[in-house]
C-alpha cells in the first residue's frame, strides 16, 4: 500500500510540475509580448536599416532598405542595395494605397498600386502594409493562441520560436524564430522556415531610432 501510494503521489506531483512549467512558459511569452506592445505604444515614428532575404523555389530576393514608419501606418522604404536598388515605395494608410518609383532613369514617375498587387510585394507575397513592428506583435499573439512556442534567454536577447504554423496563412512559414533586444523590447531579427526546414524569409533590423520627428510630407512620393 505504501509503495503504491508513493508512486501515485510522485506521478501526480510530476504532472503538477509539468503543467506548472507549461503555464509559466505561456505566461513568459505573454509577458514578453506585452512588454513589446507597451514599448510600441510609446512610438510615434521609427526609422531603421533593414536587410531582407526572401526565397521562393530557386528564386531569391535580397534587399537592403532604409525604413521609415509613422503612426498610424505610414511607411516609406528606400532600397539602397540588392534587388531593385534605387526604388522608393510609400504606403498611405488613409488611401490604403502604395506609391512606388523605380530606381534610375525610370524613377521619374510614381505609380499607384493596391498593397495586394504582386508588383509591390516580395516574391512570397509579403505586403508593405504589414511591414511594421505592430504587425509582428499581432502575428506572435496569434501564434501564442494556436501554436507551440518556446522561449530562451541570452545575455541581452530573448528568443521566441514557434512551430506548426499554418503555411497557407503566413506565406509558407511553418516555423519562425524572433530575436528581441531585452533592453529595448524591440526585435533585432526574425527568420522563417518552411515545413522542410529551409529558410524562406529573414529580416535583420539595425540602426533603430525612435521618435525622430517625422512629418506627413516625408511620405509624399
Amino acid at each position: 500500500m505504501t509503495t503504491r501510494f508513493n508512486k501515485t503521489f510522485f506521478f501526480k506531483t510530476f504532472l503538477f510540475l509539468v503543467s506548472g512549467l507549461a503555464f509559466a512558459s505561456d505566461y513568459d511569452v505573454q509577458d514578453i509580448l506585452s512588454a513589446m506592445s507597451e514599448k510600441w505604444s510609446e512610438v510615434d515614428d521609427f526609422t531603421c536599416r533593414m536587410e531582407s532575404y526572401v526565397k521562393l523555389g530557386k528564386k531569391e530576393q535580397k534587399q537592403i532598405m532604409n525604413y521609415y514608419f509613422m503612426k498610424p501606418n505610414w511607411i516609406r522604404l528606400e532600397i539602397i542595395g540588392g534587388d531593385n536598388t534605387g526604388a522608393k515605395i510609400v504606403y498611405n494608410p488613409i488611401e490604403k494605397m502604395v506609391r512606388a518609383k523605380a530606381g534610375g532613369i525610370l524613377g521619374v514617375v510614381a505609380f499607384k498600386f493596391s498593397p495586394d498587387n504582386p508588383r509591390v510585394q516580395s516574391i512570397r507575397g509579403h505586403r508593405i502594409d504589414n511591414n511594421n513592428i505592430g504587425y509582428i506583435i499581432s502575428r506572435w499573439r496569434e501564434y501564442l493562441k494556436r501554436y507551440k512556442i518556446s522561449v530562451s534567454f541570452g545575455d541581452s536577447t530573448i528568443t521566441l520560436e514557434a512551430t506548426g504554423v499554418d503555411t497557407s496563412k503566413y506565406n509558407g512559414t511553418y516555423s519562425e524564430k524572433l530575436v528581441i533586444d531585452s533592453k529595448t523590447d524591440l526585435p533585432i531579427y526574425f527568420e522563417q522556415f518552411d515545413i522542410s526546414g529551409e529558410l524562406i524569409h529573414r529580416v535583420f533590423i539595425s540602426d533603430i531610432k525612435i521618435n525622430v520627428g517625422l512629418r506627413r510630407n516625408f511620405f509624399n512620393l
